[in-house]
């Protein structure tokens, strides 16, 4: 189950890098709080998908990759 936070990730992450084109209007302050959640989500989703484990709960929740997901989409959509 670790297979999908990660390739979600790295999916998201190559966007970025190798098509900026598209992200183009990203650096208007519209757009900065979107590309913020794509980042945020992607390093979510990657910590995941690396195998960590946080011991506390609270880090537990924040870095479930339902999280990661939802941050990613969310970004997504806002662009």
């Amino acid at each position: 189950m670790r297979a999908l936070p990660i390739i979600l990730a790295v999916l998201s992450g190559t966007a970025l890098f190798f098509y900026p084109v598209f992200f183009e209007g990203a650096l208007s302050s519209a757009r900065h709080g979107a590309m913020t959640l794509v980042l945020m989500g992607i390093c979510v989703c990657m910590v995941n998908g690396l195998g960590y484990v946080p011991d506390r709960k609270l880090n537990r929740i924040i870095l479930h990759p339902a999280v990661g997901y939802g941050l990613i989409l969310v970004g997504w959509v806002l662009f």
